[in-house]
């Protein structure tokens, strides 16, 4: 199982890779986040894993003297890391790494039920998190004598509202309605002969709302299984106000993990 998911996460990442002289940025549709604290100071989790995304195209050619800056939504999937660490009995710190995406930083505080450390059948939890997104992607692109390079910086702020139930002791079930809102200051320039210009800087903002079906299964060691139904658009604010059509999306993820 542990193999089979390896060769997921690599296919993920390499659908993720290969697409041309494009400016793009990715907004996850899972997070692999139990509603569960980890119940101590210094208890937590990893895991590694693929997700799905929406592929947000900002500009089309970035080596070209002047890119199609029409936001474009499209299928995709990445590869996720991430990490969360007890602050106190039912406090979380969490940080997520998505590669092509913001990376996640934030605060998971349980409301109801037990924390993973006691956690048992029949428990069912209720969570609340937020986190703010961080982080820049660089781009650069040659065709013949022209190089194009992009600069992308990150902002936003993700909500979660996790609630689960487990089954049995090792199969948490859980749902989490979500919303992350990316904001992406965009810089575009292009080298040519010798002489740098910008020719485009299609700064703008993303908005995905959605809600997560997910299952872990496991303890010490765990997979974490989710699909999550997502509605996604694309606004650019540069040079003139634009908003994409509605994207709408199924996200399927698969990750591996470990507890201590």
């Amino acid at each position: 199982m542990i193999r089979a998911l390896s060769r997921l996460c690599a296919g993920f990442l390499l659908a993720g890779l290969f697409t041309g002289c494009a400016t793009k940025l990715y907004i996850p549709g899972n997070r692999f986040m139990s509603p569960e604290a980890s119940g101590e100071l210094l208890k937590g989790d990893f895991k590694v894993g693929g997700v799905g995304v929406t592929h947000v195209e900002v500009a089309d050619d970035i080596t070209s003297a002047s890119p199609n800056t029409t936001p474009l939504l499209l299928k995709n999937s990445s590869m996720e890391l991430g990490l969360q660490l007890g602050l106190a009995s039912r406090l979380d710190a969490y940080y997520n790494i998505v590669f092509g995406a913001p990376s996640a930083v934030g605060l998971k505080l349980q409301l109801i039920g037990d924390t993973a450390q006691n956690s048992k059948k029949g428990n069912f939890s209720l969570a609340i998190a937020g986190g703010a997104f961080i982080g820049n992607l660089k781009t650069t692109a040659t065709v013949g004598s022209d190089t194009g390079n992009s600069d992308v910086n990150f902002g936003g702020y993700e909500a979660l509202i996790p609630i689960g139930y487990r089954a049995n002791d090792g199969f948490l079930v859980y749902v989490t309605p979500f919303q992350s809102h990316v904001t992406a200051a965009v810089d575009i320039k292009r080298t040519s002969g010798g002489v740098t210009t910008t020719t485009a800087q299609p700064n703008g903002f993303g908005v995905m709302r959605g809600v997560t079906l997910g299952l872990r299964l496991g303890g010490g060691v765990f997979l974490a299984l989710e699909a999550s139904g997502t509605e996604t658009t694309w606004t650019r604010e540069q040079p003139s106000t634009l908003e994409s059509t509605k994207f709408s999306d199924t996200a399927i993820g698969a990750a591996i993990g470990g507890q201590w």
